[in-house]
């Protein structure tokens, strides 16, 4: 029997059975392709979040008791209200639960509320003791004693006085080994603070940003408290400059929802505010930072497209070229996120325009950055690949310089976007290779999970599971929050 030689053609039958394979295995790849692109997609059906949310329990609760007990049950709360008044106003004699009135025969009326019931009780205090007590509720829910005592304007001794008949009172409570008091129970702040004039609450909280501001030693922790007591004493271009610090510290370490309430109430403040040069390039920067935020934070993104076309503005009226062109890289991702997606192309591309004019290469590369990410979301993966892939070994040489910046963050979604897309056109060896290096880079970072999350991976797991199985994971079945 004659056996065929090794370096024999193979023949026509074993060719054509190879030429099938090949072909089932294309179909087998554009079928997967397609359920990929199926699946819900990051900012249209699902959106990131910059931190994980806790599991919210909804309780019902359902009461079975007769009008008898509701009515006894009524009655033992406005007596016990009534005895509390009354040792108070010391008409009472005797211990809990033996008290004897030695009180005249008036009527008394009991305050129909719980706020009304704590407003009394803090009209009942000595001057000097409400007024630490009010101090206290403008500092905020924790109350360091030296930031305190400065504050009040008292010696050590009567603070200690007064701060021990609250306690007594059960205002106040000390927290443990942090030398600070905080609240019984927030309500009680809320009702002291909000029987403060607005006149002097403004004073009171410019006197603690001054006592935060003097304190050298804790100026980097108090940002975030110094900043909050600038905006409620109304002195408005501290404030926006505060606000702006503590913004970007948020940002920083991925705490969106943080970054976004300082951005929104820096946005605020710097309203106030002259036209100057500088004030208009602050409110330019902060809208921009702001969709960064609130991307993160996973929240409805056509907002922050409003204070975005204010920042356009406001960098035109500038004449500021460069601030105008990264507002438009900013558009265009809002536009992406929310699936106007000739908004998204018509900003990105004007961004590129604007960039090419200035000659900054990084600018251009942010816009052609967008314009892809616009036509990866729209499941144009052959469209993608021409704008991100030749600025890829640019943003690799860039990232060096700049490990925990914005840098690192658009290398990450190039490399996102590239590699879904290299893996639905059938190069998946180059898909993975990227994802891998996604993730490398993102350890480099030092905090990968927030920059995966913000960078094309909505749950902050592909890159990771890349580096483990050696294998990419489709970013939408991560896209749905689960519960922790």
């Amino acid at each position: 029997m004659h056996e065929p030689s090794h370096d024999e053609e193979p023949s026509g039958a074993e060719m054509a059975a190879a030429l099938k394979f090949q072909l089932q295995r294309l179909e087998a790849m554009q079928d997967a392709g397609r359920r990929l692109m199926s699946l819900p997609r990051l900012g249209r059906d699902v959106f990131p979040r910059g931190e994980p949310a806790p599991l919210r329990v909804v309780t019902n609760v359902t009461y079975e008791v007769s009008l008898y007990e509701l009515l006894k049950a009524y009655a033992g709360s406005q007596s016990r209200a009534e005895v509390t008044a009354l040792a108070e106003r010391s008409s009472l004699v005797g211990a809990p639960g033996a008290y004897s009135y030695i009180g005249g025969s008036d009527h008394l009326t009991l305050p129909d509320t719980v706020q009304s019931v704590i407003a009394a009780r803090v009209d009942r205090l000595s001057p000097d003791d409400k007024h630490v007590l009010q101090v206290a509720s403008v500092i905020g829910e924790t109350v360091q004693t030296g930031v305190l005592a400065a504050t009040c304007g008292i010696g050590p001794g009567p603070l200690t006085s007064a701060s021990g008949r609250l306690r007594a009172a059960e205002f106040l409570y000390d927290v443990d080994d942090q030398h600070a008091l905080t609240f019984k129970h927030n309500l009680i702040r809320e009702v002291v603070y909000a029987e403060i004039p607005h006149h002097r609450r403004r004073l009171l909280h410019g006197t603690v940003a001054d006592v935060l501001a003097a304190d050298r030693d804790d100026t980097k922790a108090s940002v975030e408290r110094l900043a909050y007591h600038l905006y409620n004493a109304e002195r408005w271009d501290a404030a926006a400059s505060c606000l702006w610090q503590a913004a970007v510290r948020s940002e920083a370490r991925s705490a969106y929802p943080q970054a976004r309430r300082f951005l929104t109430m820096g946005l605020a403040a710097a309203a106030h505010l002259d036209g100057t040069a500088q004030h208009l390039e602050l409110q330019v920067d902060m809208a921009c930072a702001l969709r960064v935020a609130a991307t993160g934070s996973g929240l409805r993104l056509r907002a922050v497209l409003t204070d975005l076309d204010r920042g356009a503005t406001l960098a035109a009226k500038l004449g500021d070229r460069r601030r105008l062109a990264v507002v438009h890289t900013h558009r265009s991702y809002i536009g992406s996120l929310t699936g106007d997606h000739q908004l998204a192309v018509s900003a990105a591309r004007t961004a590129q325009r604007l960039a090419a004019e200035l000659d900054d290469h990084y600018l251009e590369v942010e816009g052609r950055l967008a314009e892809g990410v616009v036509f990866a979301m729209a499941g144009h993966p052959a469209r993608v690949l021409p704008l991100l892939d030749p600025d890829v070994e640019y943003l690799r040489e860039t990232v060096g310089a700049d490990r925990r910046g914005m840098t690192t963050t658009r290398v990450l979604t190039s490399l996102s976007f590239s590699g879904v897309s290299h893996a639905l056109m059938g190069d998946v060896d180059h898909a993975r290779h990227q994802m891998v290096e996604r993730t490398a880079i993102a350890r480099a970072g030092g905090r990968p999970r927030g920059l995966l999350r913000h960078s094309g991976d909505p749950a902050g797991r592909t890159g990771l599971r890349a580096r483990r199985t050696g294998r990419p994971r489709s970013p939408g079945r991560a896209s749905r929050p689960r519960a922790r």
